[in-house]
């Protein structure tokens, strides 16, 4: 007999909720059927509010063991409410966290690999700030690595921190003239005396 997760069918849905057309989603897993259910209305039991637009989600997938303890305590406070509201964390990168919390897929780009850094931070998703540690640390450059030096020693990334001071310590002429490098001197000045010293 085939998998349920095969024999389903689902609808698309709009950004606003509504549901545009009749669209088969094909999976050819069940990672793949949980990746549908990201943002789809179809069985959905919470939604979140991110930047003012509803997200729709699932209260027993955010309630896996891959997930934090943040969606744990959400949905103890939420318990007997449909909407969690959620704060400084762009729509987009929500999506990214949901997609991870879903199907344990972890597919993103350089740029958007630091701000879903900071969302799994935020959130309390160790795996997923683990894995985004190690993407960020890979995408390092004489430009970013200011600023990634600053958002490491914010957020507790004890591994990135000291990749960071590498590679600063050893290019310091030209990160020194960077604007990342500026604005951390302009923002936390200890932090920059910090890297001087070393």
């Amino acid at each position: 007999m085939e998998p349920c997760y095969k024999r389903l069918h689902l609808q698309n849905v709009g950004r606003d909720g509504a549901v545009p057309d009749n669209t088969t989603v094909h999976t050819n897993s069940a990672s793949g059927y949980l990746l549908s259910l990201v943002n789809n209305l179809i069985l959905s039991d919470v939604e979140f509010v991110v930047e003012g637009t509803r997200i729709f989600g699932h209260k027993n997938l955010c309630d896996l063991p891959i997930s934090s303890n943040v969606f744990l305590s959400w949905q103890m406070r939420e318990r007997h409410s449909k909407e969690i509201r959620i704060a400084g964390v762009s729509r987009v990168t929500f999506l990214l966290v949901l997609e991870y919390v879903y199907s344990d897929r972890f597919c993103v780009s350089d740029e958007a690999a630091a701000e879903l850094f900071v969302a799994a931070d935020k959130i309390g998703i160790e795996s997923l700030k683990s894995l985004c540690e190690d993407k960020v640390c890979q995408s390092l450059t004489i430009e970013t690595v200011a600023r990634v030096f600053e958002l490491s020693d914010r957020h507790h990334a004890s591994k990135l921190k000291s990749e960071c001071a590498a590679i600063i310590t050893a290019n310091f002429d030209a990160v020194s003239k960077t604007q990342g490098f500026q604005k951390l001197l302009q923002t936390d000045g200890q932090l920059a005396l910090e890297l001087m010293k070393q």
